[in-house]
């Protein structure tokens, strides 16, 4: 879910909505349980983020000390991953990523088949079905957001609230305006995105020649 969203929970013209409404309960239920692992596993003084501020003595920061379980792969190792605060960090802020996807797209959530009692007003129910869904998805982020708060400090919690809402609000904006002024390329800020892709496109061409040319 955290690398494609709306393929895996969302409905779409390979995913209906029974099989998509599974999948989206399925996660939220996982995300539940994920952060109430985390909920009950403080984590630890030196993994923490804030523990890399340094000592009013000026000695070294306490995060030189940290052990970061990165590849532990065996599941019975976990609760030491839980106590990494480089860890908690990266999942919170994943976590916090999809949940803003999800109810920024609230009207494509899924609701599963709705039958209706007769008389009933099926588009009625599904708002209902629609609303309870937003609200858990915000609860989820309130949840996220105490825990990366109490990992790394207000700063990062501060920095992901402005990321998905400025940073997303002006890609956007950019995507909009066809990728004007293009960003990747040193130029005038006329310079299309159209102008950027045909630049590499041919320096692709000239790699594949010039090989051709050596062998």
């Amino acid at each position: 879910v955290f690398a494609d969203p709306p393929s895996t929970v969302l409905p779409s013209r390979t995913l209906g909505q029974k099989a998509a409404l599974e999948r989206y309960n399925a996660f939220m239920e996982g995300a539940g349980e994920v952060l109430s692992a985390l909920e009950s596993t403080p984590v630890s003084s030196q993994s923490s983020s804030s523990a890399t501020a340094r000592p009013a003595d000026g000695g070294a920061p306490a995060a030189a000390a940290v052990r970061h379980h990165k590849y532990l792969t065996n599941s019975s190792l976990l609760h030491l991953q839980l106590r990494d605060g480089t860890l908690r960090s990266h999942v919170l802020t994943q976590l916090l990523v999809v949940l803003k996807y999800l109810a920024g797209n609230h009207a494509s959530l899924p609701t599963g088949p709705i039958n209706a009692t007769p008389g009933g007003d099926a588009a009625r129910l599904t708002q209902q079905i629609n609303k309870g869904q937003v609200k858990q998805l915000a609860a989820l982020d309130r949840r996220a957001r105490d825990l990366l708060r109490a990992t790394s400090g207000p700063d990062a919690v501060n920095l992901v609230s402005w990321l998905l809402k400025e940073r997303e609000a002006g890609w956007k904006v950019w995507k909009k305006n066809r990728c004007m002024p293009a960003l990747d390329r040193a130029g005038p800020p006329d310079v299309s995105g159209r102008d950027v892709r045909a630049l590499l496109l041919s320096g692709r061409k000239r790699k594949a020649r010039a090989a051709a040319g050596g062998a």
